[in-house]
């Protein structure tokens, strides 16, 4: 289990759980992987069910077989999927609580959107003349639905008129807009446990709990829109790591680390020399920096404001 997919689901840490139930009681595969290898046992029975279910026309010609584009995959275990096509999400509604039907719900659809077709859009350009100036309008309008006849998305249909080319068309109303660049906006739990997949940090075993300890330690706060914002301590933390252990809190560092762990795991590499690489510097580092850091000093910072009392300065 990556992350949360959809807003419907809860943190990192409760859809883990969640998942682990679906797992304990036999309706999903292992969860905590991020591969997406389906068994050829698998696909037949979902191909099966689509064709009985939705008809052979919501059925891709061939079976659809999925390859990962990260590095850092965990590709031991299949894809996370249900273990039985046939058990649709509502007839175990009344056996399930309701956050569980959801992400059974959510697993069991994506798992039979696999081997479904592509949905086909219709997408028409118009341009428009007016004097030196060209108009456009899209439009976009679904003519089969495909996968999407299961696993629902957020499609926006825009039919345009039917026009003639050449055809003189008459000015209703002319609106100015202006709009300014916005900045990225903060991480959630779903977008920042991308971000560390695409950088080939962590695991899907410590995704969850890394989103945890984060809030847990107060590194950050949601707000009302469940983003991550980082609190004074954060930063602080932040800059006290990167200013004085950037070796460690490189990305670079981190996912090579990650990468040779697995080797190791692998019995691709003897773990001592690993190991010893890495903490023999920082060991070093750690040392020095525990002589020359004053918890006071980092903490406690003087502003340019006299106690009114005391006329000592205010920090």
């Amino acid at each position: 289990m990556i992350y949360p997919p959809t807003g419907d689901l809860p943190s990192a840490k409760q859809t883990m759980m969640l998942a682990q139930q679906l797992y304990e009681t036999g309706l999903i595969t292992y969860m905590r992987t991020d591969s997406v290898n389906l068994s050829q046992e698998s696909i037949s029975a979902a191909r099966e069910k689509i064709g009985k279910t939705f008809g052979n026309n919501y059925l891709a010609p061939l079976p659809r077989i999925y390859k990962t584009k990260l590095k850092s995959a965990q590709e031991a275990h299949e894809a996370i999927r249900s273990t039985s096509p046939d058990a649709e999400p509502e007839s175990l509604r009344p056996k399930l609580a309701p956050q569980q039907f959801k992400l059974y719900d959510l697993i069991w659809r994506r798992f039979i959107a696999t081997q479904m077709p592509d949905a086909v859009f219709d997408a028409t350009s118009i341009d428009i003349a007016a004097s030196k100036y060209i108009f456009r309008a899209n439009g976009n309008i679904l003519r089969f639905d495909g996968f999407l006849k299961v696993y629902p998305m957020k499609t926006v249909e825009t039919e345009l008129p039917a026009l003639l080319e050449k055809e003189n068309l008459e000015l209703k109303e002319l609106k100015s807009q202006q709009h300014f660049t916005e900045p990225p906006a903060r991480y959630n739990e779903a977008s920042l446990i991308k971000a560390l997949e695409e950088h080939g940090i962590g695991r899907p075993s410590t995704y969850a709990p890394t989103m945890a300890t984060i809030q847990a330690r107060r590194y950050v706060l949601k707000d009302e829109q469940k983003r991550l914002k980082p609190t004074d301590i954060g930063v602080l933390v932040n800059d006290i790591l990167v200013e004085h252990f950037p070796k460690i809190v490189d990305l670079e560092f981190t996912a090579g680390m990650e990468e040779d762990l697995d080797d190791i795991a692998d019995g691709k590499k003897k773990w001592r020399p690993v190991i010893k690489e890495f903490w023999e510097p920082f060991k070093e580092n750690l040392d020095k920096k525990s002589e020359e850091l004053n918890k006071k000093e980092i903490t406690m910072e003087k502003t340019e404001l006299k106690c009114p009392e005391c006329g000592k300065d205010l920090i």
